[in-house]
């Protein structure tokens, strides 16, 4: 369900949806803050254009002022033309990556922007660790293969540079999902082994629940690293962030408990 509201100059019109549900712009200081009000949970885009009328071809590509989660029902950006808010009360909604809690031993660490965290260290995504090797890890939404490549990934583990697949699905212009397949090693045959055990192919339209691959684990800490992302890929203007919110409240509730298993004190898998 999207409402709109737009702004000019003194101008101010105020669109309800049949739900009742509404978007109000609040303030609009000339080239400097649009401030609004919106329901909490949906997700806000300023976007801009030449008039006030609808067929004036409104725009919305800037990063900064694109997909604001509203965590309350106020929020503000700063703007310069005439503009309008949209609020999409149906955002990205994501089951679990994986296809059922069983299969997991535990999220071996997960979502955090300081080291304030049960693991200490900063990290931009959750990985889950089967229990045993080809566990399946299935779309958590709909959309489209937009990345598939078997990579030989930065090094890490004190040195070591292991190869993974790297899996993205598209949801909409602004979000994206993304999987690390990691069986940890530096062995390309089994780079290549995981290679083979992805079901899905570039470009491929998949449906939420569909089995894109099962993990070979060439080694007892092998995981899948997931992250949602903002803007664009991964390395080309991607904004990595918390995924906690897109989560239905089922999915977050077991992914907590697979951080527990790990992590008892935990309780979060956002910090």
């Amino acid at each position: 369900m999207q409402t709109a509201s737009y702004v000019g100059l003194a101008a101010l019109l105020l669109v309800v949806s049949a739900a009742g549900q509404e978007v109000e712009i609040t303030s609009f200081s000339g080239n400097g803050t649009i401030e609004w009000t919106a329901p909490s949970g949906s997700v806000c885009t300023v976007e801009w254009g030449s008039g006030l009328t609808a067929s004036q071809g409104w725009s919305r590509s800037w990063n900064g002022i694109s997909g604001i989660l509203m965590t309350g029902t106020h929020a503000s950006a700063s703007v310069p033309m005439f503009y309008r808010v949209v609020s999409n009360t149906n955002p990205l909604s994501m089951t679990t990556p994986y296809v059922e809690e069983s299969d997991m031993k535990w999220v071996r660490q997960g979502y955090s922007e300081s080291t304030n965290c049960p693991w200490q260290f900063i990290h931009d995504g959750i990985d889950f660790q089967p229990v045993s090797n080809l566990a399946p890890f299935h779309a958590v939404c709909d959309g489209i293969i937009t990345e598939l490549c078997l990579r030989h990934a930065p090094p890490s583990d004190g040195g070591r540079q292991n190869w993974d697949v790297y899996v993205e699905i598209q949801y909409d212009p602004t979000w994206r999902v993304t999987y690390n397949f990691e069986p940890k090693t530096t062995n390309l045959v089994d780079g290549v082994t995981q290679l083979t055990n992805i079901t899905v192919s570039l470009l491929q339209e998949v449906s939420e629940g569909d089995v894109i691959g099962y993990l070979h684990k060439a080694d007892g800490t092998a995981h899948v690293h997931f992250s949602v992302l903002k803007h664009g890929y991964m390395y080309h203007n991607g904004v990595i962030t918390c995924p906690k919110p897109f989560f239905t409240p089922e999915a977050g509730a077991s992914i907590l408990r697979l951080v527990t298993n790990r992590f008892p004190e935990a309780m979060d898998f956002c910090y």
